[in-house]
């Protein structure tokens, strides 16, 4: 899975969207729809790490759990959700 569509799944298993994060982030909403539609294919690691703030996550999760994706081939996104929301129970 791309990065920036596992960023847009930690948001939105947050509940956030993107309006408030946006607001919380300062990013403006067209570089944040850029980074989720994996037009940015590389985000900054201040990006990565703003997400992390927001989203309440490591960057090591999400960079492991996208690295993961890759290695087990998890492009679906109901996959990586289930990971996410296991994350977010412990």
């Amino acid at each position: 899975m791309k990065i920036g569509t596992l960023l847009k799944t930690f948001r939105e298993l947050r509940g956030i969207d993107r309006n408030e994060f946006h607001n919380e982030s300062g990013f403006s909403r067209s570089y944040i729809s850029a980074i989720e539609n994996n037009k940015k294919e590389n985000p900054t690691t201040n990006v990565l790490q703003m997400y992390a703030k927001i989203c309440d996550v490591r960057v090591s999760t999400i960079l492991r759990i996208q690295e993961d994706s890759e290695r087990y081939s998890w492009d679906n996104k109901e996959t990586v959700k289930k990971v996410g929301e296991a994350l977010y129970k412990t």
